[in-house]
């Protein structure tokens, strides 16, 4: 089961389509928005253009990578891989104890010198094999859901001009519905404006082609701003380093975290080194002290034979040291590789891959601002937004010529809107009472 945090990635073949919001819910925020919008129908093509107003944008989500989608791998699993991978370290272990036993017997100053570094290097090297075949079954089925992510990605992209055309088409078709009842108050008004300015000789009768125009031009823009879109972003180009192919990823996940491990086993020898190197000193120093500064010189020079450590008694310290620095380079290796375990399971490495893919989102939406945001912007927030406020005003004039109309209707035989061609001979062209000649009582 998919985890409820993620998205699970799509099949190639499964058609991308928006979900724009319900009708009802459109309305209900209009109407409270809008209290002149009046009708649901007004109501509904307000909330669509504030709806493509706020959320149509040239930009993709691309879905992320569940863990449950990268076959991890059970606690058994994890145990036995993790002891098949002590095994080379602790050889190493076993190999730089018996170098630091052999390296009594020299008498090599620099040979002591590397000793702990050399010991670092070798238990360090010798847990690579093993991790490095962690980090790569780890990556496969990660690679394996990438080449279905591609096409998620390749079809959202070429989808961003459906969810254009799909909000032009649904405002559109809001939009007619919502100046239908209008145009036939207005186709009304135009037929009696002679009689509806002997009511009110202001009477200003509006016109809704302008809108309707608009959206003709609205759908000429979107057509010619999307050609060619479809060599506007590369995936292949877009794609972060690490996720182009295994050896890369390998290169700049991998890589990076084992010189951040060697980097700190280094340092870690070398503060170990140096503490260990301060103490023989200061043994010295005592050594010194103890023969030079008595209160009789004759008796405590007699004693110091006895009190100072002898050669051999160095010589234990130091391959104890030299065994300790190994011992100590086996453990960092140790913990070296319950990290890469830890980073491997399959939590970890969604979380890894993932913000891989976070970065890939932002290129690609970057790449579809710089090909097409020019033109959602025109359409979508800069001319649905004047169409919002030119048909606001609309019904405010549609509002104010409502009640003449209403009078008229009410003179008229039946209130009939479809007047009769008898009865529209009978309106005067000039001059005159209209009202009238209709059953004036």
């Amino acid at each position: 089961m998919v985890d409820a945090k993620y998205k699970a990635i799509p099949d190639a073949e499964q058609p991308e389509d928006i979900e724009l919001p319900p009708s009802d819910v459109l309305i209900a925020r209009a109407q409270e928005r809008y209290p002149e919008a009046g009708t649901k129908v007004k109501a509904e093509f307000l909330g669509r253009l504030d709806d493509a107003i706020d959320n149509c944008q040239p930009r993709i989500e691309i879905p992320r990578i569940s863990p449950d989608q990268l076959q991890p791998s059970t606690e058994i699993e994890d145990q036995n891989a993790l002891l098949k991978a002590l095994k080379l370290p602790t050889t190493a272990l076993v190999a730089m104890i018996a170098a630091a036993l052999l390296l009594m017997i020299t008498d090599s100053p620099l040979a002591k010198a590397i000793y702990p570094y050399v010991a670092c290097i070798t238990t360090f090297l010798s847990s690579v094999p093993d991790i490095r075949k962690r980090f790569l079954n780890a990556a496969v089925p990660v690679f394996d859901k990438l080449d279905t992510l591609k096409g998620t990605i390749e079809r959202r992209v070429e989808g961003v001009s459906a969810t254009g055309m799909k909000y032009l088409d649904v405002t559109e078709k809001a939009m007619n519905q919502a100046i239908a009842p209008i145009k036939d108050n207005l186709a009304f008004a135009t037929k009696m404006e002679t009689a509806l300015r002997q009511i009110d000789p202001k009477i200003d009768i509006p016109d809704t082609s302008d809108i309707e125009e608009k959206f003709n031009d609205f759908e000429r823009q979107l057509k010619t701003g999307f050609e060619g879109m479809q060599h506007a972003v590369d995936i292949s180009r877009d794609l972060p380093a690490p996720l182009q192919s295994i050896q890369k990823f390998q290169l700049y996940i991998m890589g990076p975290f084992l010189a951040v491990m060697l980097a700190l086993q280094l340092w870690g020898i070398y503060t170990a080194t140096q503490k260990i190197q301060d103490g023989a000193i200061g043994a010295m120093d005592d050594e010194r002290m103890l023969v030079e500064t008595g209160n009789n010189v004759t008796v405590v020079a007699s004693m110091a034979p006895t009190l100072a450590p002898t050669s051999s008694d160095h010589d234990m310290e130091a391959q104890l040291a030299a065994i300790w620095l190994a011992f100590q380079s086996y453990v960092s290796t140790v913990v070296q590789i319950i990290v890469a375990f830890l980073l491997t399971k399959a939590r970890a490495m969604a979380a890894i891959i993932n913000s891989q893919i976070a970065i890939l989102e932002k290129r690609v939406n970057e790449e579809l601002r710089k090909a097409v945001g020019d033109v959602f912007e025109n359409i979508f927030q800069k001319g649905f937004g004047a169409v919002k406020v030119q048909f606001l005003k609309l019904v405010k004039k549609i509002d104010k010529i409502q009640g003449p109309i209403n009078q008229l209707k009410a003179k008229i035989p039946g209130g009939d809107i479809n007047i009769p061609t008898n009865v529209m001979d009978k309106i005067p062209k000039a001059g005159g009472s209209f009202l009238g000649k209709f059953g004036k009582k």
